[in-house]
């Protein structure tokens, strides 16, 4: 949780960290993680038959991937698939693609989109790939901006908000101890990361 890991900042820091800054420091740093790999959800999205556009979960900064039923779609540009199709928005079919309106946007567009509606919802227990989602469903891979990092991210987080807290300039500014923090910072999301 954000408040245990602001804990840790505090217990590391022997006090001295300023809790606003860290505070500002946790949320810019996790905004950070999510637009790498670290931060990752998947989502399922309905298929209706009729609409084409379909909204990221809100939290997304980034998706990642798009699958379709048990396909992984490609990533495509608006650009190459209007030189493929040039009426590629009124397609219908089994989607072979999907694309962002617009660079950063949440939404996509399937191409072609589904002209099937999916099966009903139903509880996912976990099985490996998704096995246990409904057929004709979109799966969403996406990174995600979180309020609470996983347990095992809390320690390097800590480190790495105090890395930036004592690198500036303040009464307690240690560029030694901003060094030590942010290089096992660095090294114990490589070990995690493998």
């Amino acid at each position: 949780m954000k408040s245990d890991v602001l804990q840790l900042v505090s217990d590391l820091s022997g006090g001295l960290a300023d809790a606003t800054v860290a505070d500002r420091l946790y949320r810019e740093i996790v905004m950070d993680w999510g637009q790498h790999e670290w931060l990752v959800s998947a989502s399922q999205v309905t298929v209706d038959g009729v609409t084409a556009q379909y909204d990221a979960p809100p939290a997304t900064l980034r998706i990642l991937a798009v699958i379709f039923g048990d396909t992984v779609l490609s990533h495509t540009t608006r650009r190459a698939l209007e030189a493929v199709d040039p009426v590629w928005r009124q397609t219908t079919g089994y989607p072979r693609a999907w694309v962002t309106e617009t660079e950063g946007d949440r939404r996509f567009r399937l191409y072609p989109y589904p002209d099937v509606a999916s099966t009903p919802m139903m509880v996912v227990t976990g099985a490996l790939f998704g096995a246990d989602w409904p057929p004709d469903s979109i799966a969403v891979i996406y990174t995600e901006n979180r309020r609470d990092v996983l347990d095992w991210l809390q320690l390097p987080l800590a480190l790495a908000i105090l890395a930036r807290e004592f690198v500036r300039e303040s009464d307690h500014q240690s560029l030694g101890f901003a060094k030590v923090c942010n290089d096992l910072s660095t090294l114990l999301l490589q070990g995690l990361m493998r």
